[in-house]
Order: structure tokens, then C-alpha cells, then sequence
């Protein structure tokens, strides 16, 4: 009967052949990266511009999980909190959340970086800016739309008012193609890609209920529940670094960034130090560790 058994099983497995398997291998683990911010604030700006060049370092953004955490406070009235840089942040914070969640990362940050772009704070709170970034990093609009506005089939024509209003044109007088900008680089010259972007001050709403019943009920709730997270990591300062750690007392790395000046980063603050960590606790994390 043992014997019969077994034949049974291994012609099973015959008939399964080489290519066919039971289990999938589990993804590689990633470090997980931590951003604290507020979107007006001049210091998130300045750590999410030294983030863009750690990610781009090849390999780097394969072995990342960027989280984005929004510090503002939370109010017992309507709407439910409010940022210190005004209305506009609060709104730019939903924006950012939005694209988080629905775009891939690569994807989130070319938009990210794209709306820190040129005279910061610019147009950040205002929807059309958002829009504009997505589709120019060539990104899927109609979901992150969704989510901003709770619109289906939000956005329109009046997209370019946040940029220039001129089209681009070639030495032949035709219009340029937007495909052919697919990544954020710097021209031989040394002036970037994106320079016929422009954001002006758009003079955006300041009455602060208009910016929360603006957003779509997606957008509220992402945003309300992120800044409640933050709250319960204690962080206050824009901008906040935090990488999870298996190599280090404490399981975590930080370093703050506060009125231009790095604080707390024991193991440095530039691109190629933040590359170096990633990599250290990608390593160890492959190890099981």
C-alpha cells in the first residue's frame, strides 16, 4: 500500500513538469524610509531634494518603501486640523497623499520633485499644479484626480494657467512632443529639462473651510489618518528622516533638518551618506537580519 502511495505522489509531481510551482518566493525585503514634512515647508523641500538623488543612484529605489508622513495639528472643530503654513499646505499635503496612492513610487516622486520646482512655495494647494507634475512625468491622472476632487474625469484645458501659457515650439514652429521627457536629468548646458515650467503665485484660497470640503472624501481621509499616524510617532519637525534599522540600538535612523540646519544625523546628511545606509540595511535585511 506504501508502495502504491508513493507512486501516486511522484506521478503527480510528473505531471506538474519543471515549470509549474506551488509556491512563489516572497518579494526581497525592502528599507523601509520614512519622510516627515510639510508640503510649503522650505526644509522639506530641501530633504526631498537630497532624497530625489538617493533614489536615482542606481539600484536604490528597488530596494526602498518611502513612506510620507504630514505634520500638522489636529483641531476639535471643522475643518478637523490645521498647518502651520496655511490652507494651502493642508491642501498640498492631500494632493501629495493622493499621488502617493495611486501612482507607482518612482512615479510619486518625479511628481514630487516636479511640484518643488522653481519659485517655491509656488502654486502648492492648488489641484492644477498637481495635475500638471502627473502628466508631465507622464503618469496616469484620471485616479489621482479622483481622489483630489472626488470627480470622475476631473481636470481640463485650463491645466497650463499654473505654468506657462505658451506651448513650446521647435525650430520648425511645430509643437514639441511632451513624450519625449520621460525622467528628470539636466541638459548638456547645465540648466534642467523642466525649465519651461514655471509656477507663478497663484493667489489660492485662504478661507480655511473651502480647502477641506475641496478635497474629495478619498483625499480627507487619507490625509486625516496620516496626520493622526504622525501624531503618534512624536514628530514635529519638517523635516523629519527616519530609516528603519536592524543594524542599530534602537531600530531606527533619524536625522532632522530644521531652519536649513542638519541635526541628529550621526551618520551624515548627504545623498551618498543616506546611500550608504540604505544599501548597509538592504544587505543585512537579504541576510535575514
Amino acid at each position: 500500500m506504501r508502495t502504491a502511495v508513493l507512486g501516486l505522489a511522484g506521478a503527480a509531481v510528473a505531471l506538474a513538469g519543471p515549470e509549474q510551482h506551488v509556491f512563489d518566493s516572497a518579494p526581497a525585503p525592502k528599507v523601509n524610509v520614512s519622510l516627515h514634512v510639510m508640503s510649503r515647508c522650505p526644509d522639506a523641500r530641501l530633504c526631498e531634494s537630497v532624497f530625489d538623488e538617493v533614489l536615482h543612484t542606481n539600484g536604490v529605489m528597488d530596494k526602498v518603501a518611502l513612506d510620507m508622513h504630514y505634520i500638522a495639528t489636529l483641531e476639535h472643530a471643522h475643518p478637523p486640523l490645521s498647518c502651520k503654513h496655511g490652507p494651502a499646505e493642508c491642501a498640498g499635503n492631500a494632493h501629495q497623499l493622493c499621488a502617493s496612492a495611486h501612482l507607482s513610487q518612482p512615479d510619486f516622486y518625479a511628481v514630487l520633485s516636479c511640484m518643488n520646482y522653481g519659485a517655491f512655495p509656488g502654486s502648492i494647494g492648488d489641484e492644477r499644479l498637481v495635475e500638471k507634475c502627473v502628466r508631465t512625468v507622464g503618469a496616469e491622472w484620471a485616479a489621482v484626480g479622483e481622489c483630489i476632487t472626488g470627480s470622475k474625469g476631473v481636470g481640463g484645458d485650463d491645466v497650463d494657467e499654473v505654468g506657462d501659457d505658451e506651448e513650446d515650439e521647435d525650430e520648425d514652429g511645430d509643437e514639441s512632443d511632451d513624450d519625449d521627457v520621460d525622467e528628470w536629468s539636466v541638459d548638456e548646458d547645465g540648466s534642467d529639462y523642466f525649465d519651461e515650467f514655471e509656477q507663478d503665485e497663484h493667489e489660492l484660497e485662504e478661507d480655511e473651510d473651502d480647502w477641506w470640503t475641496a478635497l474629495g472624501p478619498e483625499a480627507r481621509k487619507l490625509l486625516l489618518a496620516n496626520v493622526k499616524e504622525t501624531a503618534t510617532r512624536n514628530v514635529t519637525k519638517s523635516c523629519t528622516i527616519r530609516i528603519d534599522s536592524t543594524l542599530v540600538r534602537g531600530r531606527a535612523r533619524e536625522c532632522v533638518v530644521d531652519g536649513g540646519v542638519w541635526t541628529g544625523c550621526d551618520d551624515g546628511h548627504t545623498a551618498a551618506d543616506f546611500v550608504r545606509v540604505i544599501e548597509a540595511e538592504w544587505a543585512e535585511l537579504q541576510r535575514g537580519g
